[in-house]
């Protein structure tokens, strides 16, 4: 499945406390799927996520946050959020990343790489709210 941006608010309200992301105010995320469906995510103040775990001999690549590129930060804290809650299945929050990281200018080369060490690395954590994340992420899915 293809996930595309549509618009989004509230995108640099973090706070980097240690190796974790805070939101300090809601930031609304609405994304497309090839459907036509939209995929409304509201991430409550509060919410937390570490980014795109990114090892640190790789971030010169692939960087785990950005202080340019805020949309890539939405789809790392949105996959977050997503394994965490279980609100979606793995593999659509999968293409959601890859769908957000080639939407924030990354190329099909890079945004693979990323969904390729998430199913490496990362798909054992699906389902574990490690960070308390799930109870500041509300999604609303609707078909205009």
């Amino acid at each position: 499945m293809h996930f595309y941006y549509e618009r989004g608010c509230n995108f640099r309200s973090w706070i980097k406390i240690g190796d974790i992301y805070q939101a300090t105010d809601d930031i609304t995320a609405v994304v497309r799927d090839e459907t036509g469906m939209f995929y409304e995510f509201q991430m409550l103040a509060g919410f937390r996520t570490n980014g795109g775990s990114v090892p640190w001999f790789a971030q010169w690549y692939v960087p785990s946050w950005s202080s340019t590129n805020d949309l890539i930060n939405i789809a790392y804290s949105l996959h977050d959020g997503i394994y965490a809650s279980g609100i979606m299945h793995r593999d659509l929050a999968d293409d959601l990343l890859r769908g957000l990281a080639r939407d924030s200018g990354y190329s099909r080369t890079k945004a693979g790489l990323i969904c390729w060490a998430v199913n490496q690395f990362g798909a054992s954590h699906y389902g574990k709210d490690e960070l308390d994340t799930a109870q500041f992420l509300k999604l609303h899915v609707y078909n205009p």
